[in-house]
């Protein structure tokens, strides 16, 4: 009978033990479970704090390649402002001829030369073109770049006031061949 109770006390520890260890595992899990969501937690505000910095580095790239596209398309503009004063043509036939006096001019030709000719006198006191004459007809634009040439304006003035490298390059050239 002994064997018995013993069998019996040691089937009662086994059965004690297992719910035991079953409360133990019920336990453990909602341990591991609150574990594992401070670490979850932990991770997705790591996440968040790795997302708000990249938007943020994002955010400033566009801003700075927006400034870029600005400053590049002020550029262009200029580009195609210099590509249109270059392609203007200049008038070499006007520049280049000698004028010829002859006898044969007539009558409104030799008053048109006469105005032409008066039609503007350098200052030289306050380096302006004064008009002679009101009704008269407005210098071509060579002539007005010769006489700023004259006046001693310098290439960078010339370039604002809308002349072309060339132009300037072909009247400073041919006022050296007069002077000559």
């Amino acid at each position: 009978m002994s064997v018995i109770i013993s069998l019996l006390i040691f089937g009662f520890s086994v059965y004690l033990f297992m719910v035991t260890l079953n409360r133990i595992k019920k336990l453990e899990d909602g341990v591991i479970d609150a574990q594992l969501k401070k670490e979850m937690e932990g991770l997705i505000v790591e996440f968040n704090a790795a997302a708000t910095r990249n938007i943020e580095m994002l955010e400033q790239k566009i801003e700075e390649i927006q400034r870029l596209i600005q400053r590049a398309n002020q550029k262009i503009f200029q580009l195609d402002e210099r590509i249109e004063r270059a392609q203007r043509p200049v008038v070499v036939e006007k520049i280049v001829e000698k004028p010829v006096v002859s006898e044969t001019l007539s009558k409104p030709e030799k008053q048109r030369k006469a105005v032409s000719r008066e039609r503007t006198e350098f200052s030289s006191s306050d380096k302006v073109f004064s008009q002679k004459q009101e009704h008269e007809l407005p210098l071509s634009r060579d002539e007005q770049l010769k006489q700023y040439l004259l006046a001693g304006k310098s290439r960078e003035e010339l370039l604002e006031m809308g002349f072309v490298e060339n132009e300037i390059n072909l009247i400073s050239f041919l006022l050296k061949t007069e002077k000559k």
